[in-house]
């Protein structure tokens, strides 16, 4: 999965058209953020093609379509109660008198097919034209880019991680510092936002009391909260800490939903029936601290790790499946898809050294009401 992002900055009321290629991959959708705070979202599914161009997201469409274009609007405005087609809103409705707000745009393709490089076998969209609020056009990708690039003193993309003397301070008061934020028993939790997360992970003294005055979004299929989540998913996480022999081993047991297989570049977009979501996987992410610094003590490089997807672990019958957590020296040798396992590398650890790793769930994208 990748994650492509742009900041800029509209002129007030100004509209910006770019121009894109939908790429040969399971998914991908565009997000509008301020800061880490997700604005605004549109799926590759809800995007309508130019004209005689075939959107492939499409259940029954033709995959390998060779006309693929779409066009999509970026509106400087607070997105309303009944959006146009193929636009997105970057003004955040809950900063209507800020005027230092900075949109950021990210771009996710998740799982190319097979032969297909990371952005899906398609340049990334262009800039096509900007109308300013007094109806003049401006044209060309360098003009357009003059009028849109943000003064350098805002600043770069956000960040979504902890400080690391934050983070350093939670451990060290946590019930466990040795393994915090693991638990004796993991405890799997949605995430709805940065200090709601952080009160249940830690399990600091008082915090179910003070998780209690934290408003969280309703529950649906989106992921909202912050941390740049995305409204089309819905992120589960987890904590695991190897550091006794009892430990070096876990075992999720969780049931997949109904996707279509697109690895082998099927022309016909399909699923086991019913479709249920776009998306589903697994992964073991670097520890929340990362594992470099920048001078003001944030996480620099990818945090990412491993990752299982719908395609490449092994499924029963009822579409469960069993992973395996271990680092890899200890690692079942039995532990094998063929044997109905499906193994997930846990790493080396966290940037303390420590036998810890973060397990993130994607149980969807874009999921259907009947998938509980």
């Amino acid at each position: 999965m990748t994650y492509s992002p742009a900041k800029f900055k509209l002129p007030a009321g100004a509209t910006l058209t770019i121009k894109g290629a939908y790429p040969h991959a399971r998914y991908f959708g565009i997000d509008t953020f301020n800061g880490p705070v997700p604005v605004d979202a549109i799926s590759g599914f809800q995007l309508e093609p130019d004209s005689g161009a075939t959107n492939p997201f499409r259940p029954g469409a033709d995959r390998s379509a060779g006309l693929r274009g779409y066009t999509l609007s970026l509106v400087e405005q607070v997105k309303p109660e009944k959006p146009a087609p193929n636009t997105l809103y970057l003004k955040p409705a809950q900063a209507g008198s800020l005027a230092g707000y900075s949109p950021e745009l990210r771009l996710r393709t998740y799982f190319p097919d097979r032969g297909q490089d990371v952005p899906g076998g398609v340049a990334y969209p262009r800039r096509h034209s900007l109308e300013l609020a007094d109806g003049r056009v401006i044209t060309g990708e360098e003009n357009i880019c003059r009028s849109i690039n943000l003064n350098a003193t805002l600043g770069d993309l956000s960040e979504t991680a902890l400080p690391l003397k934050m983070l350093n301070t939670l451990v060290s008061i946590a019930p466990n510092p040795a393994r915090a934020p693991a638990q004796e028993t993991p405890l799997w939790e949605r995430f709805f936002n940065f200090a709601y997360s952080l009160f249940g992970l830690f399990l600091l003294p008082g915090a179910e009391e003070m998780r209690a005055q934290i408003p969280v979004p309703k529950p649906d299929g989106g992921g909202v909260g912050s941390l740049a989540g995305t409204v089309a998913n819905a992120y589960v996480g987890s904590y695991l800490s190897h550091e006794t022999p009892e430990r070096e081993i876990a075992v999720t047991r969780v049931k997949v939903a109904n996707t279509p297989a697109t690895f082998d570049n099927p022309r016909i977009l399909a699923s086991p029936e019913p479709l249920q979501a776009q998306y589903w996987s697994i992964c073991t992410n670097i520890d929340v601290a990362g594992t470099g610094r920048t001078p003001e003590g944030f996480p620099t490089g990818v945090r990412q790790g491993l990752c299982h997807n719908d395609e490449t672990v092994g499924l029963n019958n009822e579409r469960y499946t069993r992973i395996v957590h271990s680092q890899a020296q200890n690692r079942p040798k039995n532990a094998t898809n063929e044997s109905g396992w499906s193994c997930l590398n846990s790493g080396p650890g966290d940037a303390s050294g420590r036998p810890v790793v973060q397990v993130i769930l994607r149980p969807w994208l874009a999921v259907e009401a009947s998938f509980a």
